[in-house]
């Protein structure tokens, strides 16, 4: 009987001394944080990237985004019931900002259906997913490393328009909010990867029209103030109007 209340002892204070867990809203910077790295599997010294990484990468990208999905319309109430869903989303979205350093492998990516579901997530609606997507596609569609695939940096550039990805571009820059930090820099990005298609195929330049980049711009000129964004739209307007021989 002693023994058997010892047991019983030494679970109550177990259960007592076991950590509560905390919802993603009441975790402090420091804890997000871990927790971010805590699900971020870091693959130095892994497998060498090659198709079937590329695939696979693909689909755990699209386990991880089915699931926030999943859970975000089965919560839409409960953030926290689908928060940490989310943080897995943006920690694979990351994991893919290595096939920017792999073009060969840009028609694996999108024979794969990645870029279609990428370009899907620009419509998040949380602005960190949609900000870690707007990063990954600037630096895929980095003008050096289309330059040095040229065959399989068209390959992307295709995929990408089959994805209306210039009216994709626009709706992102209509719902992001300069006066946050973060959407601010995210924003210049956006405006980036456009350049960055007109810049490796400058007949795109029409779609840029054709979507509502140049009324985007111009109306984005009319502000007073003088920032990098307003600077960045002025240089873009000129690009388009350069590139564009109907417009």
């Amino acid at each position: 009987i002693l023994g058997i209340f010892t047991v019983l002892q030494r679970e109550k204070r177990k259960a007592v001394e076991a950590p509560v867990r905390k919802t993603y809203e009441e975790m402090t910077d420091e804890e997000r944080l871990a927790l971010v790295m805590e699900l971020d599997e870091d693959k130095e010294g892994g497998e060498e990237m090659d198709e079937s990484a590329v695939k696979k990468m693909v689909g755990n990208l699209e386990r991880k985004h089915g699931k926030n999905q999943e859970l975000r319309i089965k919560h839409s109430d409960q953030p926290e019931r689908f928060m940490e869903s989310e943080i897995e989303l943006h920690v694979e979205i990351g994991n893919c900002m290595v096939l920017a350093t792999q073009p060969h492998l840009y028609p694996t990516l999108v024979q794969a259906g990645g870029i279609k579901l990428i370009v899907s997530m620009l419509t998040h609606t949380n602005s960190d997913i949609v900000l870690g997507v707007v990063d990954l596609l600037h630096e895929l569609t980095d003008p050096d490393i289309l330059n040095e695939a040229l065959d399989e940096g068209v390959v992307l550039v295709q995929a990408l328009v089959k994805c209306q990805i210039m009216s994709v571009l626009v709706q992102v820059l209509e719902t992001l909010d300069e006066k946050n930090e973060d959407e601010s820099k995210g924003l210049h990005n956006v405006l980036g990867i456009a350049e960055n298609l007109v810049e490796a195929d400058p007949e795109l330049a029409h779609l840029a029209f054709k979507h509502g980049l140049l009324v985007w711009i111009l109306t984005r000129l009319k502000v007073r103030s003088f920032d990098p964004n307003k600077l960045y739209c002025s240089e873009l307007l000129a690009v388009l109007l350069q590139s564009s021989t109907s417009n």
